[in-house]
């Protein structure tokens, strides 16, 4: 099948004009009593969020969704639980959805659940400034899902590099439900944070429990459970200019390094057979490595530079 590529302004005005000529198709973005429940870990921090859609509101004479935010963080540098309250706002129309997003609070695309194979956009914020495809999300594929008894049509979203080849794949976005943290990784900067979705729920639809424990039903024990989890086996060589990563069962995955201000000075990726980093010319110091594995698994270490 040949690839449909367009500017990501072209697929939502073509998505918006072929509702008058289409069925409607899939499940309300947003019902209500819409809760969502995420783990998540980015930095050297990791936490629970929980978003509520609370009510309706009218921006720009548009019909929008007001979702509550709540993040509890735990910070490995200073072990400290932070609680942050914030708002965002959605509005959707035949399969897209848009988020309002930046300081000058302009829509932007979040989500486009009719998108067929091979469509890409932008995720919100990071418009056309990097480079090429560079930042873009493309659907690979498309399948249907059984969840608890609804079926939800799920799409499998590549990141897209300057060339526009795929650099990874995922996340999946569930019709409905959305993505991890209610956002798109991207490559056009280094994505940060990870996440999984924990529980949901709304008035319509008895919703879905991954079986995972969310860290907001047992804070803040569970944040420094992780710590000491021993994932990983961090080793220095003899002038303690390289570290060595060995993950429990040979998994590879992801690694970032932070300096005790939360600083990101190195990330990426680690082989099961175990990799070796240089160091460079950083100062003796306590410094957090943040690793999860390809399984999803993740952790925190704290380690000095001797």
């Amino acid at each position: 099948m040949d690839k449909v590529m367009m500017h990501p302004k072209h697929a939502i005005a073509l998505a918006l004009f072929s509702a008058a000529f289409l069925p409607a198709t899939g499940q309300t973005w947003c019902p209500p009593g819409a809760v969502w429940e995420y783990n998540w870990s980015g930095g050297p921090s990791s936490g629970c969020q929980v978003r509520t859609y609370v009510a309706d509101t009218v921006i720009d004479g548009f019909d929008c969704q007001r979702i509550e935010v709540i993040d509890i963080i735990y910070d490995f540098i200073d072990d400290e639980v932070d609680t942050i309250e914030s708002l965002v706002h959605t509005r959707s129309a035949n399969g897209v959805v848009l988020q309002q997003i930046g300081v000058d609070l302009y829509w932007d695309t979040l989500y486009w659940f009719t998108a067929p194979v091979g469509s890409r956009w932008y995720p919100p914020g990071v418009g056309d400034g990097c480079g090429g495809s560079a930042g873009m999300v493309e659907v690979l594929s498309i399948q249907e899902e059984v969840i608890n008894g609804l079926s939800l049509e799920v799409r499998t979203l590549g990141q897209l590099g300057e060339d526009g080849t795929v650099m990874f794949e995922g996340p999946d976005m569930i019709e409905r439900l959305g993505t991890a943290l209610m956002s798109i990784p991207h490559t056009c900067l280094f994505g940060d944070g990870f996440g999984s979705t924990v529980r949901y729920r709304d008035d319509l639809w008895e919703g879905f429990d991954s079986g995972e424990t969310s860290n907001c039903d047992r804070f803040p024990n569970s944040l420094r459970e992780l710590q000491g989890a021993q994932l990983h086996r961090l080793s220095f060589g003899p002038d303690g200019r390289t570290l060595t990563i060995q993950a429990a069962g040979g998994s590879g995955g992801l690694y970032a390094l932070y300096d005790v201000h939360g600083k990101s000075i190195q990330h990426g990726r680690y082989s099961g057979a175990g990799t070796t980093i240089g160091l460079g010319e950083l100062t003796p110091a306590m410094y957090l490595a943040r690793l999860t594995t390809n399984s999803g698994q993740q952790e925190v270490v704290k380690f000095q530079i001797p």
